[in-house]
C-alpha cells in the first residue's frame, strides 16, 4: 500500500465503508503526512490489516480527537505484524500509535513504536 492507498482507506472507512472479512497488508515501509487516522466512533474500522512486519511513519497528523494509524477499530477489527513510528504530536483527546481507540483485536507484534 502507498501513502495514497493508506489515505483511500482512511477516508473511505471514516465515510462508512464496511471492510468486514477484507484483509489489507503492507508491502513496504510507508510514511504518512497529515495523516488522517483511519476510522471513528461512528465509522470503526472493522477489517483487518496485517503490516507484514513493515512500518508506518506518521510525522503529522491533522485529526486532533484521534491520534495514531487508526483512529477506532471494530470489535471486528484486527492490526497484526505493524510496528509505528511517531514524529512529533499526533492527537489530544485518544491517542495511541497503532490505535486511539480500540475495540478489537492488536496483534501482540504491532504495538512496537517509538514516540520522538
Amino acid at each position: 500500500m502507498t501513502p495514497q492507498d493508506m489515505m483511500l482507506l482512511s477516508s473511505s472507512t471514516n465515510l462508512g465503508q464496511d471492510y468486514s472479512g477484507i484483509e489489507f497488508r503492507l508491502g513496504a515501509d510507508v510514511v504518512l503526512n497529515n495523516w488522517i487516522p483511519i476510522g471513528t466512533e461512528t465509522n470503526p474500522f472493522n477489517g483487518t490489516f496485517d503490516g507484514k512486519g513493515h512500518t508506518l511513519t506518521i510525522t503529522s497528523n491533522v485529526d486532533e480527537i484521534y491520534g495514531g494509524v487508526f483512529g477506532c477499530l471494530s470489535t471486528d477489527g484486527v492490526v497484526k505484524q505493524l510496528t509505528v513510528d511517531v514524529e512529533g504530536e499526533i492527537g489530544s483527546t485518544y491517542v495511541g500509535a497503532v490505535v486511539a481507540y480500540n475495540y478489537g483485536q492488536i496483534g501482540m507484534d504491532s504495538s512496537t513504536f517509538k514516540v520522538t
